[in-house]
Formats: structure tokens, sequence, C-alpha cells
């Protein structure tokens, strides 16, 4: 295991971090303002709203501590980040089908960005020597 951190590694880190942290407030503020004039015109179930706000701060609580991980060096919460990966696509994929409105591509760039991570995370070589990885 090597002891220096990658820079992109201590880049991922705190840009999951800060994602995890933003998620938590959006997910806080969707719950919280569910009668509010701007809420109303989106034309969306108080139903669909709960989950919603329930999934994007249980998703952003995980991401804030894989975050947290990657910046110790935690090869678990390497792997971890493919998890993160697939939570992040099945919340874009579910609000793009429920909420009708957006559109494909808003929802796509997240998970494109989160998806070079994991790559990055996954087979570079330095990545691997700092978790400790073989292969």
């Amino acid at each position: 295991m090597s002891n220096h951190r990658p820079f992109g590694v201590s880049l991922i880190g705190w840009l999951m971090i800060l994602n995890g942290i933003f998620s938590i407030a959006v997910g806080a503020l969707i719950l919280s303002h569910k009668g509010q004039t701007f809420i109303a015109a989106l034309d969306i179930a108080d139903s669909d709203l709960n989950a919603y706000g329930i999934a994007t701060i249980v998703v952003g609580a995980v991401v804030l501590l894989v975050g947290l991980g990657l910046r110790s060096g935690n090869n678990l919460v390497r792997m971890l980040v493919a998890g993160v990966w697939l939570a992040q696509v099945a919340v874009m994929v579910w609000a793009v089908i429920q909420l009708h409105s957006l559109h494909w591509s808003n929802a796509l760039w997240p998970v494109l960005i989160t998806s070079l991570a994991a790559a990055y995370l996954l087979f570079d070589e330095d990545a691997k020597a700092f978790f400790g990885a073989r292969g």
C-alpha cells in the first residue's frame, strides 16, 4: 500500500464529500417545502416528493461516508464506490421516469461523472497502489 494519496483520489474524495452534503441538504429542502408554491407548480404527488427526498438524503449520506473513507485509503470503501455509482444510477432513472418533465440528458451528466470516478478508483494503477489492491 502506497503512503502517498494520488491527487485523483483526493479530488474524488472531496467531491464526494461535497456531493453528499449537497444531496442531504437538497433532500431536506424537498421534505420541508412540500406545500410551497414552487414545489406545487411542479404538479408532483406528495408521496413522490417524500420518496425522492428520502432517497436523496439516504444516497447523500452514503456518498458522504464513502468520500470520507476514500480519503483514509480504505479498500472496502473503494469497492463501495461501485455501489454508490449503482445507487446514483437507480435514483436518476427513477427521477427521469417519475419526474417526466426532466429531460434525460439532465440526469445523464451526474451518472457519467460518477462512472469516470469509479473507473479511475477501480482501474488506475496509482489508485490501486494507494488502496493496496492487487491486480
